[in-house]
């Protein structure tokens, strides 16, 4: 077991096949936009749905990264602010939030299935993550871990 966690954790593994694919999947929806270009409403409404994403992504991805920035260093379990609505938020910021938004704004289902693919690696690659957090803070993470979703943000009301 890894005695230090790298700031950049699975990031890189999850760019190094999300990027291409994506990228891939943006000059196929272009050489047949027809084919893969999303019509199940008007543009203007898909135009807005990708913006109002983006924009709740970007926020989002600003207030973990003050966090992060903030404590990383400091070596405590982060479960406040964005950590309190998903365990991995800067993650989340991409795959629930940057990728649909683009793939709309794009206006290409096709780039929309490398939400998919990035959701996949990131399961498959999480857990060494998971493990070293156990190890490091023990019932504290189990604790956090039963309390609070995984990728998906969830805002909570706490009860007084």
């Amino acid at each position: 077991m890894r005695k230090n966690m790298t700031q950049w954790g699975i990031g890189p593994k999850l760019a190094l096949i999300g990027v291409p694919y994506f990228i891939i999947a943006l000059i196929i929806s272009r050489l047949w936009n027809n084919v893969f270009a999303f019509n199940i409403a008007p543009r203007s409404y898909i135009m807005a749905l990708g913006l109002i994403l983006l924009f709740i992504g970007i926020k989002f991805y600003i207030k973990t990264l003050k966090t992060f920035v903030l404590h990383f260093n400091q070596g405590v379990l982060l479960t406040r602010g964005t950590y309190s609505m998903c365990r991995n938020p800067i993650y989340s910021s991409f795959i629930v939030f940057f990728i649909p938004a683009i793939s709309l704004l794009v206006n290409s289902w096709l780039c929309l299935t490398t939400f998919v693919v990035v959701y996949i690696m990131f399961k498959l690659n999480i857990e060494n993550e998971y493990n070293y957090l156990k190890e490091k803070f023990k019932e504290d993470y189990i604790n956090y871990e039963n309390k609070v979703n995984e990728l998906f943000p969830m805002y909570r009301i706490k009860k007084m």
